[in-house]
Formats: C-alpha cells, structure tokens, sequence
C-alpha cells in the first residue's frame, strides 16, 4: 500500500509541476503576444518647424497641437541659446483627464568628470541622487498665465504638482495650456541647451513633433496670433502635408523618442 500511496502522490506532483509549467507557458506566450502587438501598432509621425522669437512671451507662445487622450503625443524639440531667457509653447487639451510631461536635455547626461566624481562618492553637498539640482526650469501654465507646475520654484504645492505632472497623474480640465521652459535659477545663461519636452494622454496613435529652429538675426517678426479657427485649419494642413517617414522609429517608448530627438537636435 505505501508503494500504491508513493506512486499516487508522485502522480500527484508531477501533474501539479505539469500545471503551472503549462500556466507558466500560457503567461510568456501571452506576454510575448501583447508585445508584439505594442510593437507592431501603426503610430503616424507628423512633424512642422516653427521659429524662435527674442524676447519669447506668453502673447506669442508657439502653437505644437492638441493633445487628444489615447490619440495624441506632442513633442517639442528645441535648445536655449546663450542669452535666451525661456520658450514658451502652447497646446490644447480636449478632455478632461490625467498628463504627463516628460523631458531630457544635454545636462542630463554627466561628463567624464562628473561621472568619476559621482563613483568616488564626491559629489558636493545637497547634489546628490536624491537632491540633484534643477538643469532647466519647466512650469505649466494656464492659457491666462496662472501657474499650476514647476519643478525649480519656491513652492512645495508647485512642485508637487509638478512631480505628478512628471508621473501622468496631474489632472486638467479640457482647455488651453502652455510650458514654459526657461533656465534653471542657478544658470547663468551664457550657454546654449538643447532640450525636448513630451506630453501624452494616455496612449497615443499620432505622434506630432515640433522642431523649433533658433532665432536668426535678421529674419521676420512674430506676427499677431491668427484667430484661433484659421490657426487650427493652418495646423491640419500642415500636419497633413508635413508626415515624414524619415524621423526614429515608429512605436518608441518615450525615452527613447526624447533621446532621439535631442541626439538628432545635438547631431
């Protein structure tokens, strides 16, 4: 009989292993399809170029979209030249609901120097990993100049809600909105910085890039901001004769989107 019991238990075992080996299966087979299908999605990339202003203000902030939820990723891709005192761009949010920001810029990225001193453990005080210094400023505002995030001011509620920004859980009301992108309050603004900024709603279907080139002595003003239906109309057409095939790859996950971009920028 414990010979009968052994077999019958052995038995027993081996058909549990048999399950989860065949669960465990079932779950890479799974996982393996759903990536596949996240990489093989058809994301359609736009791109138009519009050009830096000395003396950047809210007033003629440069339009980059509408961000749309599970639709749209805007992308605006840009550096500060010595001198400039901030970028403002403008974008329209459709429904209600959570964002994100993301961004990077060359000062993200330590020299060797910086690299060894981080290693050895010598980095000056307060500028550790948990305390690194602000590289660029980055706030969101409303259409009307009410600040609502930033990440390098003197108020906490500000930057907390710039930490949710960051994260995807700051919530806006359907409406008009602009980043204002400007030096870090240490920066003494005699160098140049190439930065790109991202804004999702969600997923994204439509990928919408904009190349901002730098202010060139000599070329046309500004002109008064157009009325807001000939703006959007002006944007469709431009979208639509603007698709490109030859930016990064479709399908890419934000970092890599933004590290391209600034690589391409710096290129």
């Amino acid at each position: 009989m414990s010979d009968v019991s052994s077999l019958s238990g052995a038995s027993n075992q081996l058909s549990s292993i048999s399950k989860e080996i065949s669960d465990l299966s079932r779950q890479i087979r799974d996982a393996e399809a759903a990536e596949k299908a996240e990489q093989a999605k058809d994301v359609f990339v736009f791109e138009k170029r519009t050009s830096d202003v000395v003396n950047d203000s809210l007033q003629f902030s440069r339009d980059i979209g509408v961000l749309i939820k599970d639709n749209s990723r805007l992308n605006a891709i840009t550096n500060l030249q010595a001198g400039d005192v901030g970028d403002y761009f403008r974008f329209r949010v459709t429904k209600p609901g959570e964002i994100k920001l993301e961004s990077i810029s060359q000062l993200d990225f330590l020299t060797e120097d910086e690299a060894a001193a981080a290693e050895e453990g010598t980095e000056a005080e307060g500028e550790g990993a948990e305390d690194k210094p602000v590289n660029f400023r980055i706030q969101l505002l409303t259409r009307n100049g009410s600040l609502l995030a930033d990440n390098d001011g003197t108020r906490d509620d500000l930057k907390e809600a710039f930490r949710a920004l960051n994260e995807g859980t700051f919530e806006v009301a359907a409406g008009e909105y602009v980043v204002k992108v400007s030096r870090a309050t240490h920066d003494r603004g005699d160098e140049e910085i190439q930065y790109a900024v991202q804004l999702t709603q969600g997923d994204y279907k439509n990928d919408f890039d904009t190349i901002d080139q730098p202010y060139q002595p000599g070329s046309l003003p500004v002109l008064p901001e157009l009325p807001a239906a000939t703006v959007e109309l002006l944007d469709g057409l431009n979208q639509s004769l603007s698709f490109i095939g030859s930016l990064p790859p479709i399908g890419q996950s934000s970092s890599d989107k933004l590290f391209g971009a600034l690589t391409d920028l710096i290129i």
